[in-house]
């Protein structure tokens, strides 16, 4: 696996610069040229791709195994809900502007968003000591499995 021999900061920000070019440049250079667009569109696709597939390993690694499997869902979430709003925006785009104008607005959204990313990227911290942390989990679960049993001899 690539996350395992390039470290997850280092092929993250590849992966948002090139997706930064994708969303800025896009206008320029593929207004006349159709499969230079298809080649851009794909590229954005393939990046946010590459993004969903690297966040199960990315949450395993950042908050240990035990909370990783926990905070992954929520993560899975966000990303339904960004499928939502960019659903929603687009509605609201679509009434007020043209078909071009909506597409141009959209890969700005998009690059800006990016640009966030490789802010967060590169302040990110990748290796956490969850030891501790991992063990409280355990405590707690234990603990509930031991009510539930207590609560069930009852």
């Amino acid at each position: 696996m690539l996350v395992q021999k390039v470290s997850f900061k280092k092929l993250y920000i590849t992966i948002v610069c090139v997706e930064i070019f994708a969303a800025f440049t896009i206008n320029l250079f593929t207004e006349e040229n159709y499969l230079l667009f298809v080649i851009y569109l794909s590229d954005a696709m393939f990046n946010i791709g590459s993004n969903v597939t690297l966040f199960p390993t990315v949450t395993t690694s950042v908050f240990g195994v035990d909370a990783g499997k926990a905070i992954y869902p929520f993560v899975y979430q966000c990303l339904a809900a960004a499928s939502l709003f960019e659903t929603f925006l687009f509605m609201y785009l679509d009434d007020k502007n043209s078909k071009e104008d909506i597409f141009k607005t959209i890969f700005i959204i998009f690059g800006s968003l990016a640009v966030i990313g490789l802010i967060v990227a590169i302040f990110f911290k990748e290796n956490w000591d969850w030891t501790e942390a991992n063990i409280k989990y355990n405590q707690m679960i234990e603990k509930k499995i031991a009510l539930k049993k207590r609560l069930i001899e009852a």
